[in-house]
């Protein structure tokens, strides 16, 4: 072999090699950048969610309302688990809050004051994702 085919044979290999290491970081960039946004999009469904729970909660003027909406909050804490041991928060207000006895009845509780109202939607607005 001559040393022009040697330097040909050379560069055709590095050219392979270039196409090959570009479609395998292109591959893994596309896999990264889809992984996150699928994890942002299901974030912010979650936390939308949350949202809508919260407003409920603070908006409410009925009191014989107030545990059907916690036991939404607690249904939605059961399926998203893992918000609990992220947040101490979180934590204190299932502690707290969402293992009452009658929660998701509709009755009037004698210890439901105005001052207990007005805790419930203070703690329910520090609840994050």
């Amino acid at each position: 072999m001559t040393p022009e085919q040697i330097n040909l044979i050379i560069t055709e290999f590095f050219n392979l090699a270039k196409v090959v290491v570009g479609a395998v970081i292109g591959s893994v960039t596309t896999w990264f950048v889809s992984t996150k946004t699928i994890k942002r999009t299901e974030r912010r469904k979650v936390q939308r969610e949350l949202g809508k729970l919260q407003f409920a909660i603070i908006t409410e003027n009925v009191a014989n309302n107030y545990y059907v909406h916690l036991k939404k909050l607690k249904d939605f804490f059961t399926e998203n688990f893992d918000l609990i041991g992220k947040h101490k928060v979180n934590q204190e207000f299932f502690r707290e809050w969402l293992t009452h006895p009658f929660i998701g009845e509709k009755f009037v509780d004698p210890s439901c004051t105005s001052d207990k109202i007005a805790k419930l939607r203070e703690d329910v607005q520090k609840l994050i994702v």
